[in-house]
């Protein structure tokens, strides 16, 4: 169960890095589309979605070290309930036209009960990794008197440098791609 643990939290740990990093790359956008939401006041809107994203980035670090696992994993589940409440009102108003805003490996769909079911999925992710807290790959061990070898073991760092190095294509294809998409758009124009 341990090893299944460490892959959902460095799953989440993934889908929490991309979605920020996406949402950095074009914080206009994210929040134009924050407000397309339409449920906070205009002056949150801004401060809610800078602070969300930041958040976000944290959430990724603290789950790939394995810090507060506990407190990270409930975290989680409460940025994924807030995300899961908006799209609902939204979906309750009629409102599918919008954007969820998710980006990175989650991708930009317009509203609908499919992100809800995705959400609830994520939450009992973020729920198991919560029970599990495994001493793998975890500072949170090491600080607790777990031996190096336990918590640091071969088949861990595969895992762990496995995820990075995900992250880290995920992110070269994504800067790939925008630079093929403004390359013909010049050439389009020009």
């Amino acid at each position: 169960m341990d090893q299944l643990a460490l892959l959902l939290r460095l799953l989440l740990a993934f889908l929490f890095f991309t979605t920020a990093w996406s949402k950095l790359k074009k914080m206009g956008e994210h929040i134009g589309i924050v407000e397309d939401y339409k449920i906070l006041p205009k002056r949150l809107v801004k401060p809610f979605a800078k602070g969300e994203v930041y958040f976000e980035l944290s959430l990724s670090l603290l789950l790939i070290v394995g810090i507060y696992q506990d407190l990270t994993a409930l975290a989680a589940v409460l940025l994924l309930l807030i995300y899961t409440t908006a799209i609902t009102v939204n979906l309750l108003r009629g409102r599918k036209e919008i954007s969820c805003g998710c980006g990175g490996a989650a991708g930009n769909h317009q509203l609908s009960g499919w992100l809800v079911l995705r959400n609830a999925v994520l939450i009992v992710l973020a729920m198991i990794v919560y029970a599990v807290n495994t001493p793998l790959l975890s500072a949170d061990a090491l600080l607790s008197g777990y031996s190096i070898a336990a918590v640091l073991g071969l088949e861990m760092w595969v895992l762990l440098l496995a995820a990075v190095a995900a992250m880290f294509v995920w992110t070269i294809v994504n800067e790939m791609q925008a630079i093929s998409n403004e390359m013909r758009s010049f050439w389009e124009r020009g």
